[in-house]
């Protein structure tokens, strides 16, 4: 999964034309249609590329994509800490099982090495 690109096609005084290219595996797109994906109020169907145009006073602008971008940029943050805290468990359970087997396999290897013992002293004796 990767963010949207946006490549500014059009910017005036009082209009902003963004070409924005996406994947339509996005959570953005989950719709209520199997197979078409919905972006609400901007793009519907198997088209992975759309326009989408916005008019802002030109002052507004830098400061509204500074935010587009700020959250975006949170919400990249944020998936990657859920994938660290999930990698982080995987691990603990992987050492935990290691440990488990390796001190199961011990306690097997000495109990063999009882009975053998005794099989030998018995031999002995």
């Amino acid at each position: 999964m990767s963010l949207p690109n946006a490549h500014l096609l059009e910017r005036s005084d009082t209009i902003v034309r963004l070409a924005i290219t996406a994947d339509t595996d996005l959570i953005h797109f989950a719709g209520h249609f199997p197979g078409t994906p919905i972006l609400r109020g901007v793009a519907q169907g198997e088209q992975k590329e759309f326009t989408y145009e916005v008019k802002w006073p030109e002052q507004n602008l830098d400061a509204t994509f500074a935010r587009m971008r700020a959250e975006r940029e949170r919400e990249a943050a944020d998936e990657v800490a859920r994938g660290k805290e999930a990698a982080q468990r995987v691990r603990a359970q992987a050492d935990r099982t290691r440990v488990e087997l390796v001190s199961d396999a011990q306690r097997q290897s000495e109990i063999i090495r009882g009975e053998a013992d005794a099989r030998r002293n018995a031999v002995f004796a």
